[in-house]
């Protein structure tokens, strides 16, 4: 139950609080307020390649009082901007943030003073359909979990059509996924990621879906045989052993489909001829995709060059 007491200091209270409200509220301040930005009269045959801001950011002065309709009302009406009275034949516009006065004037009650305008400049770019369809690119990088790895990458849609000045498009093989980092992988990761443009470009669509498809490394061994490339038809190879083993790592998703017959270990007569002495690195010479980390056993072998018998050249 309220008291008398409590009733009074309610009301001083009531009376300070209005007391120190009027005083603030006739004093001068600087605001910052967003008035929101249009382009009008844009001819169907031109593609606006680069926006405009979507807002200017204005600074008000005056007392509290005027400004609070400002602040708290309905809001600035936008800013319009006609293409047509702005155009230039270089597919970039630049304006004055100064020449948007007298629009703004018409909205700022006197005597309420404009002290900034920002940007101080505006720039769109445009050009009348100049474009090429161009594949996307993934840039980024993907760090996957202790023995997983990212098996594929999948770009939906794989190719763009980008809007952008002629001399731009003439050298334009491709554009890239603004870069994406992401850690910790061990599933199917995906992301929307748009693509990166410079000013004058526009790609459509400018989105692009980014699957990020991780599998679980296992190891697997397969025995291959060593060929021999580029030999005469009088020369022939003899390598001890003559097949080795090949171990790798590889997705779980790709195990049984990959066997000996994607790889290639082979010896050529040139290198052979060169050694000066009879034992040789290994390499392989054809690798299949999704496969790393590749071991060979044994990494050397021992070899010799046959000459075969003319007599016996000559009944083959």
């Amino acid at each position: 139950m309220w008291t008398r007491g409590t009733l009074t200091l309610i009301g001083f209270i009531a009376l300070a609080a209005a007391f120190w409200l009027a005083v603030s509220l006739n004093e001068t301040y600087d605001v910052e307020i967003a008035v929101p930005l249009q382009l009008s009269d844009v001819p169907g045959n031109v593609v606006i390649t680069t926006e405009l801001p979507e807002e200017l950011r204005i600074t008000l002065r005056d007392k509290g009082i005027r400004l609070l309709p400002y602040l708290y009302g309905a809001g600035m009406k936008p800013i319009v901007i006609s293409f047509r009275d702005h155009t230039q034949t270089s597919g970039r516009c630049r304006i004055n943030s100064s020449e948007l006065l007298p629009q703004l004037a018409k909205q700022i009650a006197n005597p309420t003073q404009i002290i900034q305008i920002k940007p101080d400049t505006l720039e769109y770019y445009f050009n009348f359909g100049a474009s090429k369809r161009v594949p996307v690119r993934f840039d980024g990088n993907v760090q996957c979990q202790a023995g997983y790895f990212v098996a594929q990458t999948k770009l939906k849609p794989e190719f763009v059509t980008v809007y952008a000045p002629q001399s731009v498009l003439d050298t334009l093989r491709y554009v890239s996924i603004r870069q994406l980092h992401v850690t910790g992988a061990r599933d199917t990761v995906q992301r929307k990621q748009s693509i990166a443009t410079m000013r004058g470009m526009k790609a459509v669509p400018a989105m692009v879906n980014v699957s990020l498809i991780c599998d679980r490394l296992t190891e697997k061994t397969v025995r291959v045989p060593i060929h021999a490339i580029n030999f005469p038809g009088s020369r022939v190879l003899r390598t001890f052993p003559s097949m080795v083993d090949l171990t790798f790592k590889v997705g779980v998703s790709q195990y049984e489909r990959i066997g000996a017959q994607h790889f290639v270990v082979a010896l050529s007569y040139e290198d052979l001829i060169a050694t000066n002495n009879n034992k040789v690195s290994l390499n392989v010479r054809s690798i299949p995709d999704g496969v790393s980390d590749i071991r060979i056993t044994p990494a050397t072998v021992d070899f010799v060059i046959e000459t075969i018998p003319e007599e016996e050249d000559s009944v083959k």
